[in-house]
């Protein structure tokens, strides 16, 4: 079985920048670290591809990011930042002599909140994410590229969304069709987001759109000035 992973970060810190002021007689010199961190354009970022005559995933959202809260000791819900439409999608441009395509399917699983800091590897974070998936809609990805003889990926947006006509094989979330995902922040449970569950000759483009994401937390006082990241993986697996 192929497997095709493509991970996107949950949250991240961008930039801390700060200074050491000089001294004609310097006495003490200590050192402080500075960081960046360049992310993509937009609110979606393209997978890795090949995506001419391939099954593949062509985008999913670039980050979600839920703030600095108070680490109050209660249970808490706190709302993606990113409020620009959000998306998954998978296109399928494989080629078959009898134009019988297999299944696929793409869950999708939240690893651990962590510090990523020695000595706290077990201080993660109690948290649960939610979101919901918009009904399925078609995607064009566009013209093969000059010189590569691959596609690079559309924007998703109104040029190359289309409606999509129900069709029994694709299924949105779990085999009842449920719009709502909920992720515990264990790295082991996954969930159903999008699949093909038959052999047929339907491809092309597919996407849903990510909505109404919240971050569950339990935020005990250890967890005080502290900064939590996670991963989001989807996976997308050739058969169904």
């Amino acid at each position: 079985m192929k497997k095709v992973l493509l991970t996107a970060l949950a949250t991240t810190a961008v930039l801390g920048l700060a200074a050491v002021p000089a001294h004609a007689d310097e006495v003490s010199k200590e050192t402080t670290d500075l960081g960046i961190k360049f992310d993509t354009d937009g609110e979606n970022k393209p997978g890795e591809g090949p995506f001419k005559d391939n099954l593949a995933i062509a985008w999913v959202p670039s980050k979600m990011d839920f703030g600095s809260q108070k680490a109050t000791g209660n249970v808490a819900t706190y709302n993606n930042t990113i409020t620009k439409p959000q998306y998954l999608v998978v296109n399928d441009d494989r080629k078959s002599a009898n134009d019988e395509l297999s299944g696929w399917k793409v869950t999708a699983a939240l690893s651990n909140f962590t510090t990523g800091k020695e000595g706290e590897e077990n201080l993660n974070l109690a948290a649960k994410l939610t979101f919901k998936l918009g009904d399925v809609q078609k995607y064009d990805i566009g013209e093969i590229v000059d010189g590569t003889n691959d596609y690079a990926p559309a924007p998703v947006d109104e040029t190359s969304l289309s409606k999509f006509t129900p069709d029994d094989s694709i299924e949105l979330g779990d085999k009842n069709q449920s719009k709502d995902v909920s992720l515990e922040a264990n790295g082991t449970s996954s969930a159903a987001i999008l699949a093909k569950n038959t052999t047929n000759k339907l491809n092309g483009g597919f996407a849903t759109q990510i909505t109404d994401t919240k971050l569950v937390v339990t935020a005990d006082k250890k967890s005080a000035g502290k900064a939590y990241k996670a991963t989001l993986a989807w996976s997308l697996d050739n058969t169904y």
